[in-house]
C-alpha cells in the first residue's frame, strides 16, 4: 500500500481556509501569511503550506514522498488547477529561466572564455554533458531545448517556446550525438515536426528518416520557417 499524507478539514475550517484566498484572475492569491513566498494556513496547531491544503480540498491525498509543484510559477497561487503532484527531479525540472548572474539570460548556455564560444550544457539525474558549443547564445538555446524536451517531462517553458530551429553559422569543437550519431539542424527540426524525440528520431531506420523528411510538410508539427 502506497503511504499517503491526508488532511482533514471540518467544514468551518474549510470555510476559514478559502475566506483567505483571492480568486478574481487565473492564479488564486494566498492573501494571508507568506513564508519565502509560500502561503501558509494554521491546521489544528500546525503550520501548513496553503497551497498543499488547497490541492487536498480539491482533489485528494497526496503520496508520501511526493512535492507540489506550481505549473503556473507562482508561490502564492492556491488554484489546485495549477498544481501538480510530482517527484523532486520534477519539479527541479520545471524552472523559469536561467540564474540573475547568467551572461547569455539562457538556462543550459554560458560563455566559454577558452573556446570564445557559447557552451550548451544540459544536467540530467546529476549528471551535466555537454552539447557543443556554438556561435551564439540563440544557436545554443535550440540545442539546450531540444535536448531538454527529449530528457525532461515536465519543463514546460521549454515546450512553450520550441519551435523550428535556425541553423548556426557554425559548430565549435564538436557536434552533439544521440546514439552515437551527430545531430545535425534537419535531424532536430524534422523530429520537432513529427512529435519524437531525438532518440526516437534516430531509432527509425535511415529510410524511415529519409521518407520523414521528405513528407515533412504533412507533419503534425510541421511549420513554415520565417
Amino acid at each position: 500500500m502506497i503511504a499517503v499524507e491526508t488532511l482533514a478539514l471540518s467544514p468551518r475550517q474549510e470555510a476559514r481556509f478559502w475566506a483567505k484566498v483571492d480568486k478574481s484572475g487565473s492564479c488564486w492569491e494566498w492573501a494571508g501569511a507568506r513564508v519565502r513566498g509560500y502561503g501558509v494556513f494554521r491546521l489544528n496547531g500546525q503550520m501548513q503550506r496553503s497551497h498543499r491544503v488547497s490541492y487536498q480540498i480539491a482533489k485528494g491525498d497526496i503520496a508520501a514522498g511526493k512535492i507540489m509543484d506550481h505549473a503556473c510559477r507562482n508561490r502564492g497561487c492556491v488554484n489546485p488547477d495549477h498544481l501538480r503532484v510530482v517527484t523532486y527531479k520534477e519539479n527541479a525540472e520545471n524552472v523559469c529561466g536561467a540564474q540573475k548572474n547568467s551572461q547569455s539570460g539562457v538556462l543550459g548556455v554560458r560563455w566559454s572564455r577558452n573556446a570564445r564560444a557559447w557552451r550548451a550544457d544540459v544536467t540530467h539525474n546529476g549528471k551535466q554533458t555537454l552539447l557543443g558549443y556554438f556561435a551564439t547564445a540563440q544557436d545554443a538555446e535550440a540545442v539546450v531545448v531540444a535536448k531538454r524536451n527529449e530528457l525532461f517531462t515536465h519543463n514546460d517553458r521549454d515546450r512553450q517556446a520550441i519551435g523550428p530551429v535556425a541553423a548556426p553559422k557554425y559548430f565549435r569543437r564538436r557536434r552533439p550525438t544521440v546514439l552515437g550519431k551527430e545531430v545535425s539542424w534537419e535531424d532536430i527540426n524534422a523530429a520537432q515536426a513529427w512529435g519524437l524525440t531525438l532518440t526516437e528520431w534516430f531509432s527509425l531506420t535511415d529510410f524511415e528518416r529519409s521518407e520523414c523528411r521528405r513528407n515533412i510538410t504533412t507533419a503534425p508539427k510541421f511549420e513554415v520557417k520565417p
